[in-house]
């Protein structure tokens, strides 16, 4: 790391982030696009235009069949093409997904800790150095993305995603959830929890946590434009090869394609290319809809033709 961290972090510290909600199923895009709006000063959706929005290929994840859009790789495209390294760090010894592991590897971007305390402390002073930092819990599946916003000699502040104390998503944050259609607004709240009941919570992810540091020069919004069309013809070609593969069945991206080509439509519409942004707006819904391969790739065709 390149980033000066002092011997002793300060007693208390909290990061002024505005904290953006969207559904529940993306906590892994809110939290980062959070902490790429405090580092960055940039919206939502131009994250999400960094992210490369429309790579559509195979992904094999999980071992599963995976294709289409990625989910969470996908903000580490973006913070690459902005300028920054990722880095983790977690108390297990462990190493991320190697299908998911983009600009990293084991030897230069994970860093492991002994204890909770210790891990916990290097924390500290990556906030103290206004380092923001995502961590994982456990939600009712799998591991779900949260953010440290702060902390004192007592609590920890964490944005109200999800109530920490009992599993659930807090209302009315949920409750009416944002447009699918606009970009999601921003708020400054936060829960406050004791120490003891965060290290409860963060301990049964074995304290993995994530944060990013300035490294390189951020691509152009040129070179932006120029991968992403790259991306939105290849996109057609792959979505065709995939339809007329029996092996494939479907794709298993509909809610990160949906969302990711919806903000990826905003932000060319703000730009002024009314039509593309349009048929963008046909991607999504078909996404949203679970439309077949074929659908898909037909709308990918037409929408290749517009750049």
């Amino acid at each position: 790391m390149k980033t000066s961290l002092s011997e002793i972090p300060a007693e208390s510290k909290t990061l002024d982030l505005n904290i953006f909600y969207t559904s529940p199923v993306v906590c892994y895009l809110s939290t980062r696009a959070s902490m790429a709006n405090y580092l960055e000063n940039i919206s939502y959706d131009k994250f999400v235009w960094y992210s490369r929005p429309f790579e559509f290929k195979y992904q094999g994840k999980n071992g599963e069949i995976r294709t289409g859009i990625g989910g969470g790789e996908q903000t580490i495209e973006a913070f690459h093409n902005l300028g920054y390294t990722v880095y983790h760090g977690n108390t297990a010894g462990m190493f991320g997904i190697a299908s998911m592991m983009r600009y990293e590897t084991p030897d230069d971007n994970y860093i492991f800790f002994k204890t909770q305390k210790e891990a916990f402390e290097f924390v500290k002073k990556l906030i103290s150095a206004d380092v923001p930092i995502s961590i994982q819990i456990m939600g009712d599946v799998h591991p779900d993305f949260h953010l440290i916003t702060g902390y004192n000699e007592t609590h920890v502040f964490i944005p109200p995603y999800k109530d920490l104390k009992t599993g659930k998503y807090i209302a009315p944050i949920f409750e009416n959830p944002i447009s699918f259609t606009e970009e999601p607004a921003t708020s400054k709240e936060l829960q406050v929890l004791t120490k003891e009941q965060f290290f409860n919570i963060w301990g049964s992810t074995y304290n993995f946590f994530t944060w990013f540091e300035k490294t390189h020069e951020k691509k152009t919004d040129e070179e932006m434009f120029e991968i992403n069309k790259q991306d939105a013809i290849k996109a057609a070609e792959n979505s065709i090869k995939f339809a007329k593969n029996p092996i494939m069945g479907s794709y298993t991206s509909d809610g990160d394609g949906a969302i990711y080509t919806m903000a990826a439509s905003r932000y060319l519409k703000k730009h002024g290319y009314t039509e593309l942004a349009e048929k963008y707006v046909e991607i999504a819904m078909a996404y949203k809809n679970k439309k077949s391969y074929s659908e898909i790739a037909k709308l990918y065709e037409e929408a290749a033709k517009l750049w």
